[in-house]
């Protein structure tokens, strides 16, 4: 049916209301005890929501021929099929040409995609729904790791529990509003210190309602969470066990927006030599802290700090501050370096994902917005990319589409980790955070 739209405004929005159907097909499958289809679906509705929210508004720019290449296959099956649609009344002769040319429109569109596919597996992602299948996550799953994956569904929630060797699925019987409204009572409560006996309550009764029912099938030692929906904003290593221990204190934490994902993040992390995942004394940071944005509120005088002290840790930093700290240092200065560390402002949109932005110093070459659509077209070699002073000012909690947006274009631009804050964050402790976190990475990975 998508395929009949000529407009791709239309095809974009043609899903936006579609999201239960693929809920209801993962409840189907469960109910009939197919716990591997029913992840296959939800990794499907995660791939084609992505690439809706990217439409061809992102600017892939070491690829822009193959996009318009793509285009226009696309445009004139759009094309073909609308006129074969508008003909269905006529006799069989009249349709024979178009059906015929739409097939062969059809076959070279295939041809495009196997070849892209040949030649770049992840750019073929963005342009096609091209999910992996639970066997295929498995056999990229390290031992010991455990995978912890949530569906939110109209009146449900699904999570599967997935580790090299087995899967679960276990049905939540907790609604979208139900978790909406805790985890907007949760952010709220994280930024007030008055907060605290609230904010304990709350994240135990989140810990009981999320992590609790997938805790009888983890085995590892470490967990990779995969959040859908509001989720993404909310912080899973801050919920506490009945014990009052926070899931941290318990494993190491990683996120991805979906699990199809890890075939590029961990080709990433070996083609950086990165096994160990420990930053060498020689590694080069950029660091751009508390730019200029011309407005007193936003400054960050901690962030300056904050740059100061990794140029004491890795000497081969190069820091930038204030009005130094433009948007066209770092694209110009990004692929030379193993971190890029912005210690700035971001902004998230929720009506244009593609438009949410890190806030740096303007030029007069650029606005100072690095947008999430340009960050697609950048070329990184880093092996993390930290934001260090996030202010995701959402007024409503969103589908997450944001987020998932700006992590998933440093991760195309080349790096396979980011660091974020999920809400607005006190400069001062943040820099003492970030200066313990980099001391660390000496001696231990990431995660760690």
């Amino acid at each position: 049916m998508r395929s009949l739209l000529q407009s791709e405004e239309l095809r974009t929005s043609f899903f936006e209301n579609k999201g239960q159907t693929y809920g209801g097909m993962i409840l189907a499958h469960l109910a009939a005890n197919n716990v591997a289809e029913a992840f296959n679906y939800n990794e499907r509705a995660r791939s084609r929501a992505f690439l809706d929210t990217l439409g061809n508004k992102a600017q892939l720019g070491r690829q822009s021929a193959l996009i318009e290449e793509e285009r226009a296959l696309q445009a004139r099956m759009a094309e073909l099929r609308a006129r074969l649609s508008a003909q269905s009344g006529g006799g069989e002769e009249e349709g024979a040409q178009p059906r015929s040319d739409l097939e062969a429109a059809e076959k070279a569109y295939a041809e495009f995609l196997a070849k892209i596919r040949k030649e770049n597996k992840e750019q073929a992602s963005l342009m096609n729904v091209e999910p992996l299948t639970l066997k295929q996550v498995q056999e990229l799953l390290d031992p010991g790791v455990t995978i912890i994956e949530y569906f939110v569904v109209m009146d449900k929630t699904v999570l599967w529990i997935i580790d090299k060797t087995q899967a679960q699925a276990v049905r939540l019987d907790v609604n979208r509003q139900e978790i909406v409204s805790k985890v907007t009572a949760f952010r709220e409560a994280i930024t007030e210190l008055a907060q605290k006996p609230k904010l304990d309550v709350l994240s135990k009764e989140l810990y009981k309602m999320l992590i609790q029912p997938a805790l009888p099938h983890v085995k590892g030692n470490e967990l990779i969470i995969i959040p859908h929906d509001v989720l993404h904003y909310l912080p899973f290593q801050a919920l506490l066990s009945p014990q009052g221990r926070y899931l941290i204190e318990d494993y190491p934490i990683d996120y991805l927006s979906s699990a199809s994902l890890m075939q590029f993040t961990q080709e990433k992390r070996k083609a950086k030599g990165e096994l160990s995942s420990v930053l060498s004394q020689s590694g080069k940071v950029l660091a751009l802290g508390n730019p200029d944005l011309n407005d007193p509120k936003m400054n960050l005088e901690f962030a300056e700090i904050e740059a100061k002290e990794i140029k004491g840790l890795y000497p081969q930093s190069t820091v930038f501050l204030k009005k130094e700290a433009t948007e066209e240092r770092a694209k110009s200065l990004s692929p030379q370096n193993d971190i890029i560390h912005f210690a700035s402002h971001a902004e998230l949109n929720e009506d244009d994902p593609l438009a949410s932005a890190i806030r740096l110093a303007k030029s007069d070459k650029e606005d100072g917005r690095l947008e999430v659509r340009e960050i697609f077209g950048m070329d990184l070699k880093a092996s993390l990319v930290v934001l260090s002073a996030c202010e995701t000012g959402l007024g409503k909690l969103s589908s997450g589409d944001e987020l998932v947006g700006l992590t998933r274009a440093f991760i195309y631009a080349g790096t396979p980790s980011v660091v974020a804050s999920l809400w607005n964050v006190e400069d001062s402790s943040t820099a003492q955070l970030m200066a313990s976190f980099y001391k660390n990475l000496k001696t231990m990975t990431k995660v760690e």
